[in-house]
């Protein structure tokens, strides 16, 4: 459900939830760990595990993108 400003943008009443958020990331791109902390999105796996029990395609390769101090995981939408 959307509202419709006078200037004729629709905006959403509600805020997008955290599975949104993740799944939304995930289709612009291949996204590391760091980064989904850097979104205030601590709880990235448990959307991740979420999103894959609802059918999504997600597969997780090692983190080349950035030097991490520990093996950091990417994710990707396919």
């Amino acid at each position: 459900m959307t509202v419709q400003w006078a200037s004729g943008q629709q905006l959403p009443l509600t805020r997008p939830t955290q599975r949104d958020r993740v799944l939304a990331q995930l289709r612009h791109g291949p996204t590391c760990g760091t980064e989904f902390l850097e979104m205030h999105l601590p709880r990235f796996g448990g959307r991740i595990f979420e999103l894959r029990k609802e059918g999504h395609a997600i597969t997780n390769e090692v983190c080349r993108k950035h030097n991490h101090y520990s093996r950091q995981t990417v994710y990707r939408l396919t």
